[in-house]
């Protein structure tokens, strides 16, 4: 595992990349949600050991945050071109975003990124569902009103609700702690999440050409499995599928990690969504 810096769009980002022994032939980039920084993907440098990595955080959040103090919140767009940037250096194979970084996601994949084969999209919703839109106001009442305890566990019962205890104590730790910086990103984030155009959106995505999986967790009442038909319908090679968990997927249960490391797996090394057993729209856990 070998960490530095890449230069993009005015902004010092935090890579790490993971290099298999022996080597990997395939490479996926991994992409985090709004409030994860690469910590959230621990997950995957065990279990997806078929592949090579590439994590990164945010300009404003995690291990990019200290090279970037004093710069504005980069736009969506903005995030978007960094991912693009990065493919175009790291040249991955594949793309897997979890949560907000679906959105980033999307919009690079619009533009094509040169060698990018397939991509998996998980925990997204195409659109704000009232369950999020009521969610969000309630995070932003209480960052607003600088109730970070508060804010973390809003965060830990709604879309945390199924995160293990030990889970949600880091989790409560990490967003109890975000600095003014990380929470005038949360800010605009929110603001930009409420004023997403969809026709914008369909029109963008409409431009991807990558095979695409939407991936949701049965459980999940912010990011519904329903809320990514209409991309499915708009993107040529897409397909989704339901498992049974709740937002954070991998962090939520080993069984829901075993499950989506077969998922990973089968789907950019086999071009398939079933299991080795069965298919996935039946393979319910618990």
């Amino acid at each position: 595992m070998t960490n530095g810096t890449f230069a993009s769009c005015g902004y010092t980002i935090y890579v790490t990349q993971v290099q298999r022994i022996p080597a990997a032939s395939k490479t996926i980039m991994m992409v985090n949600g709004a409030m994860s920084t690469t910590a959230s993907f621990t997950w995957a440098i065990s279990a997806l050991d078929d592949f090579n990595l590439v994590l990164f955080d945010s300009p404003c959040i995690g291990r990019s945050r200290e090279y970037n103090v004093g710069a504005d919140s980069p736009t969506r767009e903005i995030e978007s071109d960094i991912l693009l940037d990065l493919c175009k250096h790291y040249q991955p194979d594949y793309l897997c975003s979890m949560s907000w970084g679906g959105a980033a996601t999307l919009l690079a994949l619009a533009n094509r990124p040169v060698g990018v084969k397939k991509a998996i999209i998980g925990a997204f919703s195409f659109g704000v569902s009232n369950d999020m839109r009521s969610l969000i106001h309630e995070m932003t009442c209480r960052l607003n009103d600088g109730e970070m305890q508060e804010f973390s566990d809003l965060v830990n019962e709604t879309l945390g609700e199924f995160l293990p205890d030990r889970f949600k104590i880091a989790n409560k730790k990490y967003l109890s702690e975000l600095t003014d910086s990380e929470v005038s990103y949360l800010h605009e984030h929110f603001q930009r999440t409420l004023s997403i155009d969809k026709d914008e959106a369909i029109l963008a995505i409409s431009n991807i050409e990558s095979e695409t999986l939407f991936i949701n967790g049965r459980k999940d009442r912010y990011t519904s499995s329903d809320s990514v038909d209409l991309a499915c319908d708009h993107i040529k090679n897409s397909d989704k599928i339901e498992i049974d968990c709740g937002h954070f997927m991998a962090m939520e249960d080993k069984i829901v990690a075993r499950q989506l490391k077969e998922i990973i797996e089968n789907y950019f090394n086999l071009g398939s969504t079933e299991s080795a057993s069965m298919p996935f729209s039946q393979a319910a856990i618990g």
